[in-house]
């Protein structure tokens, strides 16, 4: 058990530094990108982007996910029907859904053909970058995974800046210079994660890849769902309230997605290392549990501090304007803490293989959402979009915790959940107050609870990063 924990953090500090500087280019390129793109042209980028969301899952059918699962679960030989099988999948697919998603992109966007097929092409080079990337992960090769993230950014900057010198930074260029980058990327995944052994269409074998299809296919409705969620609170809050009140939620979301990016990295992590346990760990239950409550304590400690210090965030990052906004990011902070959970749950779920529990319970989860929307949005305005990503949240961890349980014997420490619970109730209720004297309690309320409780993960933590550096 302390090998397989002792990997998760060394896991989530390498594909940490892979998440984190991508997001640092992405704060450089924002700026150059405003400036020189209209709001006409960037609505058409960010729903080219948006489309992106939706077009994945069904373009790939989220074979990539099945790869990693597989990837892990067999040795070499044996691995090398479910990776050929799935890469012979993803070029039949790209075939047969070109006309379809051609025509959609010159009926509904109205795209020119060749603007059309320059956004097809960008999607079918994103998904075999990601594809590449998760079949990298199941063979161990995080490094490699993380610094070909890292160089698809560098490289990506690097055109930026460079069409944006000479005055020729558009739409185009743009979506020209991320699919150059993402081809480089490809390249290297192929070659330094030796991709290249295990892509033998010789080994095609129709079997693997029902196995692979009957994965990947359940967890399209959680991709699907998500998109649907994100996307339905946006258009009731515009057609209920008007697009200023949709450009305050947005802002709303940005400090407390800081959390949801950071436990992501972990995540990521998270899944691998599971499934991994599932095949090699005779005592996975216990170390299900375990890990189960590190994940609460960490997520919960993180988000105590982060919280605490949403004040003065927001006061130095976000205009006086978007004031309104402030008052629903206590509530936003719980839907993100929830969320987590429900992340956490799924990398179960993915270890086991039972991936339609993921579909069903996303699908309710979206389902009422959207009602929960429809009921309350006009007497309770933004109040009710942020009330109703925190219940159907909510219970979505009900039913994950619940039903898990019918899979795995996970024990849960109630003391800790308690814990958790209660502070992050009288946190959502205190950081909602301009007060210097409640920011000083919380914060050191916040480095007690971490100091107290997740001492022993900080210090692993510390010690993987302090070893990274000296190497």
């Amino acid at each position: 058990m302390s090998n397989r924990t002792n990997a998760l953090f060394r896991n989530t500090v390498i594909l940490g530094v892979g998440q984190f500087i991508p997001k640092i280019v992405a704060l450089v390129v924002l700026p150059l990108m405003t400036m020189a793109l209209n709001t006409s042209d960037y609505g058409i980028y960010d729903i080219v982007l948006s489309a992106e969301s939706l077009f994945m899952p069904l373009l790939t059918l989220q074979i990539q996910q099945a790869i990693f699962r597989k990837s892990i679960q067999y040795g070499k030989e044996e691995r090398k029907k479910y990776v050929s099988s799935g890469y012979f999948f993803l070029i039949l697919s790209y075939v047969l859904w070109c006309p379809c998603l051609l025509f959609f992109l010159t009926a509904v966007f109205k795209a020119s053909l060749i603007n059309a097929c320059c956004i097809y092409l960008y999607y079918i080079v994103y998904a075999s970058y990601d594809t590449l990337g998760q079949t990298v992960r199941g063979i161990g090769k995080n490094s490699v995974y993380s610094l070909g993230i890292i160089g698809y950014s560098l490289i990506n900057l690097v055109f930026i800046l460079g069409l944006y010198s000479k005055n020729g930074l558009n739409i185009k260029s743009i979506f020209l210079a991320s699919t150059v980058a993402y081809i480089i990327t490809i390249f290297y995944y192929i070659f330094s994660g030796k991709i290249y052994l295990d892509m033998q269409f010789k080994s095609f074998s129709k079997s693997s890849l029902y196995e692979l299809l009957h994965y990947s296919i359940p967890i399209i409705p959680s991709s699907v769902s998500l998109w649907i969620v994100n996307l339905s609170d946006r258009m009731l809050i515009t057609f209920f309230l008007g697009s200023s009140y949709n450009g305050i939620y947005a802002v709303a979301n940005k400090i407390p997605n800081l959390i949801a990016s950071v436990y992501s990295v972990f995540n990521l992590a998270w899944t691998e290392t599971a499934a991994r346990a599932m095949e090699h760990d005779n005592d996975v239950d216990s170390y299900y549990s375990v890990m189960f409550d590190v994940m609460l304590r960490g997520l919960t400690g993180m988000l105590l501090i982060l919280m605490s210090c949403a004040v003065l965030i927001f006061d130095l990052l976000i205009n006086e304007k978007f004031s309104e906004a402030f008052v629903q990011i206590p509530i936003l902070f719980v839907g993100v803490f929830l969320n987590s959970i429900v992340s956490f749950f799924g990398g179960l779920y993915i270890a086991k293989q039972k991936t339609k529990q993921v579909g069903y319970s996303s699908i309710a989860g979206a389902l009422i959402n959207i009602l929960i929307n429809l009921i309350l949005i006009n007497k309770y305005r933004l109040y009710a979009a942020s009330l109703s990503t925190v219940i159907s949240f909510g219970i979505i961890v009900v039913f994950r915790a619940i039903n898990i349980k019918k899979i795995i014997n996970i024990k849960y420490d109630l003391s800790h959940i308690m814990l958790c619970a209660t502070a992050i109730t009288v946190y959502a209720f205190l950081c909602k107050y301009r007060s210097v004297g409640i920011f000083i309690v919380t914060v050191t309320f916040a480095i007690l609870f971490n100091l107290t409780l997740n001492k022993n993960e900080i210090r692993k933590i510390l010690f993987i990063v302090k070893e990274r550096l000296h190497r």
